[in-house]
């Protein structure tokens, strides 16, 4: 009886050790492990590239190209005045925001905060005044206030904003491609009026021949009777 018990005794003291060494490997972080860096594509845009792709957005380390940023800057800042209006991120081709698209790039520019000093034009002994213009669509400075109602407003005005900039960019295309057709009508129409009017001269000028070629005829007929 006592030999089984201390046969019985070392094995379960077995079990355990082996039940402890598992949740010991298991609890164990392998050295590969490590996670994933997310990189936060709402913080800032930054394209030194001057693609219009916000470098967090690229899969790749995006090279500085000065001339290409400088010019990609204009395209975008249509009035030159150093801000993007939330019309003008519409009406750009830019990438970025939160989903790293057109759309998440113009919601993001619609809930930046931009604050705007009005410059005195004679001097004063107090500062000046700081005007807050709260107009999504302004082309100067915008403050949008990202609290409750007021975010959904901005976010539905830069919505609209999109809207509008695509619905321009159709009708653009169907107004040219209307104008292009009608160009093509009035040219094929031309070329076939041209022909006509040059077909009934040759016929004219064959008619006329024909009738100079009787009458020369019938001189000589008349000649020949005399």
């Amino acid at each position: 009886m006592t030999k089984r018990r201390s046969t019985w005794l070392g094995a379960s003291g077995a079990l355990f050790l082996i039940l402890s060494l598992s949740g010991v490997a298991a609890g164990a972080t392998p050295p590969d492990a490590v996670p994933d860096v997310v990189v936060d594509t709402t913080a800032t845009y930054e394209d030194i590239d001057g693609n219009g792709i916000d470098d967090d957005c690229q899969d790749v380390d995006a090279v500085a190209d000065e001339a290409a940023g400088a010019a990609e800057l204009l395209a975008a800042d249509a009035d030159a005045n150093g801000v993007i209006s939330t019309t003008e991120a519409a009406h750009s081709d830019r990438i970025g925001g939160e989903n790293c698209n057109h759309g998440g790039y113009v919601s993001w520019i619609a809930h930046q905060d931009v604050t705007c000093v009005d410059e005195p034009t004679e001097p004063v002994t107090e500062p000046a005044v700081e005007l807050i213009v709260a107009e999504p669509e302004a082309d100067a400075c915008a403050e949008a206030d990202t609290s409750g109602a007021e975010a959904a407003k901005v976010e539905k005005a830069a919505a609209a904003a999109l809207r509008a900039a695509l619905k321009a960019d159709r009708t653009l295309a169907r107004e040219t491609a209307k104008a292009e057709r009608t160009a093509a009508h009035q040219a094929a129409k031309a070329e076939r009026t041209s022909a006509r009017d040059a077909s009934k001269a040759e016929r004219a000028a064959a008619r006329a021949a024909a009738k100079a070629e009787r009458q020369a005829a019938k001189a000589g007929r008349s000649k020949k009777g005399h």
